[in-house]
C-alpha cells in the first residue's frame, strides 16, 4: 500500500523519511510543503493526503465541520515539548 504523506522534517521523523525505517506493508510517498502547515488546508478541504501532520486546532475545526478524519496523536514532537527536553538536557536531566 502506498500512502501520500505530509510530514515535516524533524529529528523524530528523519528515519521514516530517509527510508532507514521501513515497512513491508506500507510505502510512504512524502509530499514537501514549506512550511509544513501550508499543507493543512489542502488536507482538510480536499483530502489531498492519506496521512498528514496537523495542528490539533486545525483537526478540531475540521471535525466540527464534519470532515472524515481520524486523529493519531503524537504530541511529543511539538515545539513546547522540544524546548522542555532541551532545557532538561542543559540541566543534566537526561
Amino acid at each position: 500500500m502506498r500512502l501520500r504523506t505530509l510530514l515535516g522534517d524533524y529529528p523524530c521523523t528523519a528515519a521514516l523519511k530517509n527510508g532507514s525505517v521501513k515497512s513491508d506493508l506500507v510505502d510512504f510517498d512524502f509530499v514537501e510543503y514549506s512550511p509544513t502547515n501550508k499543507g493543512f488546508k489542502p488536507m482538510v478541504r480536499e483530502g489531498a493526503f492519506d496521512v498528514s501532520e496537523m495542528a490539533i486546532v486545525t483537526y478540531l475545526m475540521a471535525k466540527s465541520f464534519g470532515k472524515p478524519m481520524v486523529l493519531l496523536p503524537n504530541v511529543g514532537a511539538g515545539a513546547v515539548s522540544a524546548r522542555l527536553r532541551a532545557l532538561q538536557c542543559e540541566a543534566g536531566n537526561r
